[in-house]
């Protein structure tokens, strides 16, 4: 890939963890503009990777990125609608999208998506940790999503995921990620401490890591 500056970067050491485990074939679900797959893709050795986003408008900003990458093959839907004949992946990302299924919902998307792993392949899933999320919301430091209909906490959601994987990892990113964006300067600072103190329970956004 030609690198591209793409407004999108996580903490250094949770995207460390998710670069060591990308490899072969991955599935990245709710891709949204491509910019935060190709910050993880970048520098990486994967065979192919398929990204899955149903709004229209993203995918024709993501392909602008990954138009010399024929590798990466994106496709406009979502999970329910995605293509039967799909096939196997080492890795599956979701990225801040378990909080927009319904929770009636949610065992049938993971079972499918335990379903599209190889043995021993890596689904790594992201999401807002409920009361630090609501409570950055209610403080007027970020504007709360209105399609969030299955917000967990910390331990709900590392309950969850452990009903359909074994637990590799679990990691949170402190409030503050959003400004570090805005201001680059700090983003080094801003790691350091995440990679030395950050806890899931104290943490705005969770990240769960686990094998089938």
């Amino acid at each position: 890939m030609i690198r591209i500056e793409v407004d999108y970067k996580i903490s250094s050491d949770l995207a460390a963890i998710i670069k060591d485990r990308i490899k072969g074939y991955i599935l990245d679900v709710g891709t949204g503009d491509g910019s935060k797959l190709y910050h993880l893709l970048e520098g990486s050795k994967f065979k192919k990777a398929v990204a899955l986003e149903p709004d229209s408008s993203k995918i024709d900003s993501a392909k602008k990125l990954f138009k010399k990458d024929a590798r990466v093959k994106l496709i406009n839907t979502d999970l329910k609608h995605m293509p039967r004949q799909i096939g196997q992946f080492d890795l599956v990302m979701m990225f801040e999208v378990i909080e927009h299924i319904p929770l009636a919902l949610l065992d049938g998307y993971i079972r499918r998506i335990r379903g599209l792993l190889v043995k021993g392949g890596i689904i790594i899933v992201s999401s807002p940790n409920r009361y630090i999320y609501r409570m950055i919301c209610n403080l007027k430091l970020e504007k709360r999503e209105s399609t969030h209909v299955s917000e967990m906490n910390w331990l709900e959601l590392r309950r969850f995921m452990k009903n359909y994987f074994k637990e590799q990892v679990f990691k949170g990113e402190f409030p503050g990620m959003s400004i570090t964006r805005r201001f680059p300067v700090f983003y080094n600072y801003f790691s350091l401490l995440n990679k030395n103190f950050a806890h899931p329970a104290v943490s705005r956004a969770i990240y769960w890591v686990g094998e089938k």
